[in-house]
């Protein structure tokens, strides 16, 4: 079954996988899993007019920014400490 942001390929999905394992452990203690995976998402569907070949870099990149910038500006936003998809509607939306 494929995607339908039309954005997959086997190689990009598993890099983008990878990616996203990446900042969870990165991130753990701090952001959910599930936050990481739809600041993937928005990033990726945000660049999804740059050349195929440097979308996985550049998506990495501004999803990092974004999470950090993120932890930087609300550290203890939730119970816990961590950051949920509650804070997904903040200035990148």
């Amino acid at each position: 079954m494929k995607p339908s942001h039309g954005l997959s390929s086997p190689h990009s999905d598993h890099y983008f996988a990878d990616l996203i394992e990446r900042l969870a452990f990165e991130y753990e203690g701090t952001l959910s899993v599930c936050f990481i995976v739809d600041v993937v998402r928005q990033c990726r569907a945000q660049l999804a007019g740059s050349p195929k070949p440097a979308l996985p870099e550049l998506v990495e990149r501004l999803a990092r920014c974004r999470l950090e910038e993120l932890t930087e500006a609300k550290p203890d936003s939730a119970p816990g400490g961590r950051l949920g998809t509650d804070v997904a509607a903040g200035p990148h939306r």
